[in-house]
């Protein structure tokens, strides 16, 4: 009976050996393929995901808009002509008794001109710069004629008309901030769709590899079983208990594998690569120590979150169409003034020389007297809609700062419930480990040894779901505050405008 015992002990730690080896075999393959980490995947997200090429492509319009307002408020230089125009045909001359001759006409135009124009976004005014040439040739007579501007200057103000390029200038220059932002926003957002990609993938593949142990110490100990059945120790119903539980070990390795498969195929897509790569993801190991007080960070909020210039965008919006809508009821005038230089002649040198001052000033007026109340009405539908747009902004800003603020209060829950569920992992895989000497030697039975299994996989996969949490929370605080706490620095990414 002893020799027999010794037979079976043996057979065990052959087993449990067989095991071990086959453990280190599978990791050794896992290895041959592509490993990554969390930081990894979020930077090829950053980099090639679908979503970050659309949140540059955003930005990139919004840089050449800004760019091109800008632009509005430099020089514009044109070069314009006509070269040549040239008419031949038979034209009515009405004659001095009040008959009409007819006469054939033979003609040639050549013109050309250089005009410079720039706004003056302090006035809303225009002033204009330019030298033109004409040449006119008759065919018929043989005569030619030059008509010269060397210079002309003219200046266009509106007066009592409300000014349009201060407000568009101030909208404008808030705009491109808000959008730098909503791409840094865009970029956060992408590292937090990346970060539950990863986890999926994280889960499912250590829920894998749990499967597959479990299947490999369910055949041992159902072998195990096997030995102690024949040899009168346990009944056939823990026996069956045991084959059970092999199958059922089975058919969890089987569904553990498709859902790897799956969660593997949504990561590769998001990331815009090929979705038959082998590749295996490594669990974080350090956790960013971070300390941070809560008023503080709701500062870093309201400073760097682009929503908050956007209600100041809109609140200014909203003020300049108000503005626009008074100086409808106003009395409204244009003043226009111009000053050059003109001289005509038979030949060019006679044009260029001596020339004449020409001198052009006009103002025009519009007085609105009666229209039937129609400025007064859109006068007050602006005042309605400007306090209504106010009341929004208020509101919408007071539901931004409390969502805020809520969430700022639990990102230390997500830390502490990471250091319990770091401890509880310790303390199960200690368990089990005593759990399994323990059964080896005899001294427990296979219901308390699953006990310590199950305990152990849930602690495992707790775990993996609190370090989800903790990083979904963390890159959710980056989204909120666009703000590094790790480098003390506001968020800031750089974009190559092409």
């Amino acid at each position: 009976m002893n020799l027999n015992k010794r037979s079976f002990n043996a057979k065990n730690y052959v087993m449990l050996i067989c095991f071990i080896v086959f453990s280190i075999s599978c990791f050794a393959q896992n290895n041959l393929s592509k490993q990554y980490n969390l930081q990894n995947i979020i930077q090829l997200a950053q980099e090639t995901s679908p979503n970050a090429k659309i949140a540059k492509i955003a930005f990139q319009k919004s840089y050449w808009e800004y760019k091109r307002f800008k632009s509005d408020f430099l020089p514009q230089i044109n070069a314009n002509g006509t070269i040549p125009a040239f008419n031949r045909s038979i034209s009515s001359v009405l004659q001095p008794d009040g008959s009409i001759n007819f006469l054939q006409i033979q003609q040639t135009r050549n013109a050309g001109g250089v005009n410079a124009t720039q706004r003056i976004g302090l006035t809303g005014g225009q002033i204009r710069v330019g030298s033109n040439l004409l040449r006119f040739d008759d065919v018929i007579n043989n005569t030619t004629r030059y008509n010269l501007q060397p210079v002309s200057v003219g200046y266009t103000q509106p007066i009592l008309r409300g000014n349009p390029f201060k407000w568009d200038k101030k909208i404008a220059q808030i705009r491109y901030q808000v959008a730098k932002k909503q791409y840094n926003e865009s970029m956060e957002q992408v590292a937090i769709e990346a970060n539950s990609l990863f986890f999926d993938v994280l889960v499912s593949q250590v829920s894998l590899q749990i499967a597959e142990k479990n299947v490999t110490l369910s055949d041992t100990l159902y072998k195990i079983a096997s030995g102690r059945y024949n040899l009168g120790k346990i009944a056939e119903n823990e026996l069956l208990q045991m084959k059970l539980s092999k199958m059922n070990s089975e058919r969890n390795q089987k569904r553990s594998q498709l859902n790897l498969l799956n969660a593997k195929s949504r990561l590769l897509r998001y990331l815009n690569k090929d979705t038959e790569e082998a590749f295996s993801l490594s669990q974080p190991k350090e956790i960013p120590n971070i300390e941070f007080n809560q008023d503080t960070a709701f500062a870093y909020a309201i400073q760097n979150k682009p929503r908050f210039l956007s209600f100041e965008s809109d609140r200014l919006q909203s003020e300049r169409n108000l503005a626009q809508a008074k100086a409808g009821r106003r009395f409204g005038a244009d003043i226009n003034a111009g000053y050059g230089l003109a001289n005509q002649g038979e030949t060019f040198n006679e044009a260029r020389s001596n020339p004449t001052v020409q001198q052009q000033v006009s103002v025009g007026v519009n007085i609105p007297i009666w229209n039937g109340g129609k400025n007064r009405s859109e006068v007050k539908i602006a005042l309605a809609e400007n306090e209504l747009a106010l009341l929004n902004l208020e509101q919408n800003k007071l539901n931004f700062e409390q969502e805020i603020r809520l969430f700022l209060q639990q990102f230390p829950l997500a830390k502490d419930q990471l250091d319990i569920a770091f401890e509880s992992d310790i303390i199960a895989e200690k368990r089990y480990d005593i759990a399994v000497k323990r059964y080896m030697i005899g001294k427990i039975g296979i219901t308390d040894l699953n006990i310590a299994l199950n305990e152990r996989n849930a602690a495992k996969r707790s775990l993996l779901e609190e370090m989800r949490s903790f990083w979904d929370t963390y890159y959710k605080l980056r989204f909120y505050t666009l703000f590094d706490f790790e480098s003390n620095a506001p968020i800031d990414y750089e974009v190559k405008v092409n």
